[in-house]
């Protein structure tokens, strides 16, 4: 009961802004961690469920974010009525091939796939690097999340256990996020790609939490080497 009020307190600020995609990452994350934690199955049930009941409010409550998952579900029937961005999205996917058209020769990129440099940035990925170069973005934060279990698997105490967690799943969920929302398999949201999507704010943090990651590992082998 304590956690989920502390998660409800910290995002409460957000969600009012309005920002729903961010709270949305954040609380896919304390449950993550909770769940790594050994929270109990039926309390992980609850807060997701009770999670989903704020989500459905949040959308209602906004025509626009109604009319985006409106169109969203009936793209499952009907690609047709996908919103422009994410129809301009699969256009440039598809276009790249295999090997892709080359590097900074993305044509949707040219005021025909919005948002093209920040959240639609996997797209333009895709077109140019072709089908190859977005496997290896994916393989990419395979690697981290891979990684960063391992690493916090190996932590000499449980604090940074679960700041190990956290930083993994907080960088892992949003590229997870993004690219979903760049293939059409979640409603439009606006969350960047970590290390790829242009943004002062967004790389900055990125960096600082993946410097901590590094830190959290050079701490282990110190610790380590105290033992010994």
């Amino acid at each position: 009961m304590a956690p989920g009020f502390i998660i409800l307190l910290m995002l409460f600020p957000i969600a009012i802004e309005p920002d729903l995609g961010t709270p949305i990452l954040v609380s896919g994350v304390c449950f993550a961690i909770l769940f790594c934690a050994g929270m109990k199955m039926n309390a992980v049930f609850a807060g997701g469920f009770a999670a989903v009941l704020l989500t459905t409010e949040e959308i209602m409550r906004k025509p626009y974010r109604l009319v985006r998952f409106k169109d969203y579900i009936a793209s499952f029937v009907n690609i047709d009525v996908s919103s422009y961005q994410v129809k301009q999205s699969l256009n440039a996917l598809g276009s790249g091939g295999f090997f892709g058209k080359g590097l900074g020769k993305s044509e949707m990129k040219l005021m025909y796939l919005p948002e093209a440099h920040t959240d639609f940035i996997f797209p333009v990925i895709g077109e140019e690097l072709g089908f190859l170069g977005a496997v290896l973005v994916i393989a990419f934060f395979v690697y981290i999340f891979l990684k960063g279990i391992k690493m916090s698997k190996n932590m000499p105490d449980v604090f940074s256990q679960y700041l190990c967690l956290g930083i993994t799943f907080l960088i892992v969920f949003q590229a997870i996020i993004n690219i979903s929302v760049a293939t059409g398999v979640f409603p439009a949201k606006g969350l960047p790609l970590p290390f790829i999507s242009f943004g002062g704010t967004s790389l900055i943090i990125t960096m600082a939490t993946s410097g901590i990651l590094i830190n959290l590992s050079q701490y282990r082998k110190r610790t380590e080497q105290n033992v010994k």
